[in-house]
């Protein structure tokens, strides 16, 4: 059997949500009815960017990105 060409690989993130996978309408992501006030505020303030997401997946060889935010197409 034959090895595997470790450049022939491709690194695939299938699902990551940005900050703005947020919706206060549907109860979605920091408006989930059963959140903690501190998980709130962390998922409101330390989500990435879809831009910053991009750039973090180049700098750690993630050859295709998947941004799978609700409700929105904000910053693409």
């Amino acid at each position: 059997m034959k090895e595997p060409n470790a450049s022939a690989l491709t690194y695939v993130q299938m699902h990551v949500h940005s900050k703005f996978s947020i919706n206060p309408l549907s109860g979605e992501g920091a408006f989930h009815p059963f959140l903690w006030p501190l998980e709130r505020l962390v998922m409101k303030k330390a989500m990435l960017t879809p831009r910053q997401i991009v750039h973090l997946a180049m700098r750690d060889g993630i050859d295709i990105v998947d941004i799978t935010d609700h409700n929105t197409v904000q910053e693409l």
